[in-house]
């Protein structure tokens, strides 16, 4: 499955605490968590749409993404990586503005949207140059500005 909504990584986070670990799984990740399941290319389905709309969440944490060069493309973005990478931002918005709890979204980006830096500016903050490269760092940069929309025209509380 492409989407994965759970409640017991929820109900951690919230909590201050981490998921259980499990043998063979990471700390942090809860392997017998239950959670909504759905083919990204199939749209969500009105049944998990219906139950996030009745657990009426405050957060929703937007983590996922496609990262690998590979998948993402050296230059160009990937039809794949565009995909989840952006038109699944798009989806989190589009669920979440429809939500009537209105939660707040937490979007993942990463440094890769920023210009290289030098040994001695090794840093970068959001204020830095903007500078993506690889067509991964380009999806993001293109997810970034759809959340910046969404938070300016009030479609989303980032």
């Amino acid at each position: 499955f492409d989407c994965w909504c759970g409640g017991a990584r929820a109900r951690a986070s919230l909590s201050g605490g981490v998921a259980p670990r499990r043998r063979g799984v990471r700390a942090g990740v809860n392997s017998s968590a239950r959670g909504l399941r759905w083919k990204r290319d199939q749209g969500m389905p009105e049944a998990t749409r219906r139950k996030i709309s009745e657990f009426a969440p405050e957060a929703v944490y937007h983590l996922a993404a496609i990262s690998a060069t590979s998948a993402c493309g050296n230059d160009e973005t990937t039809r794949q990586a565009f995909a989840v990478n952006v038109q699944g931002t798009a989806a989190i918005l589009d669920l979440i503005g429809s939500l009537a709890s209105r939660p707040r979204l937490v979007f993942a980006s990463s440094c890769y949207v920023y210009a290289p830096v030098s040994a001695e500016q090794p840093q970068v903050n959001e204020d830095a140059q903007l500078g993506a490269s690889n067509g991964y760092a380009r999806s993001k940069l293109q997810a970034e500005h759809l959340v910046a929309a969404a938070s300016t025209n009030g479609r989303a509380h980032v």
